[in-house]
């Protein structure tokens, strides 16, 4: 990713590495970063690491946008390899709410953003359940409308499919690699998952 999470890690002592598939993400990391941060080019389900790590953290459920449990699998058997004894293993997954799941149809948001000198950057997501498969379609549409005489206008769409298992497939896969569950949260705020109807499952493990 851009290395946000990276950046707020930074603490002076520690040593942090960061990895992306996509050359361009590293490159924009990599402007951002400090002399305590690398960021090298890998495919976090065939993790080639030649060191283990004290800590590891896969945020903003990229575990989901590997879809099949078998990826999912491998992603954590690598993290599981490459973790001291006794270290912390984080991972952020997202949870289809009950809400969403009983709606049985398409659903439909969208989000404006202002543009810089004037006009406006339209954000439309549609999102489907497939109950088959467990996973959810997503479509997103960014419709570019700059204000002014002459200004051209845009349109992009972006199609990806992520997983969308209850909390007790995830609890299963994170077991199935030999991870020990320590903690479990529904937000950064630490809310108990089981009282809330949350999109998100935070995992601290060893």
């Amino acid at each position: 990713g851009s290395g946000r999470v990276a950046r707020k890690l930074i603490n002076g002592q520690r040593q942090l590495m960061g990895i992306d598939i996509s050359l361009p993400m590293l490159q924009y990391a990599y402007k951002n970063s400090s002399a305590s941060t690398q960021f090298v080019a890998m495919d976090m389900t065939n993790l080639a690491f030649t060191c283990s790590f004290d800590a590891m953290i896969i945020p903003y459920n990229s575990l989901n946008l590997l879809v099949t449990k078998d990826r999912i699998l491998s992603c954590l058997r690598g993290c599981q390899k490459h973790l001291h004894h006794g270290g912390r293993f984080i991972a952020q997954i997202f949870i289809p709410s009950t809400k969403f799941l009983a709606q049985k149809k398409k659903t439909f948001q969208f989000q404006l953003f202002d543009m810089e000198p004037t006009g406006r950057l339209i954000k439309e997501i549609l999102k489907e359940y497939q109950p088959a498969t467990e996973t959810i379609r997503v479509e997103e549409r960014f419709r570019v409308r700059p204000g002014g005489l002459n200004a051209v206008t845009a349109d992009y769409n972006s199609n990806y499919t992520v997983a969308a298992y209850s909390p007790d497939t995830w609890l299963t896969l994170f077991k199935q690699c030999g991870f020990i569950v320590k903690n479990a949260y529904a937000d950064l705020e630490k809310t108990p998952p089981d009282s809330t109807d949350a999109s998100s499952l935070i995992l601290v493990c060893e």
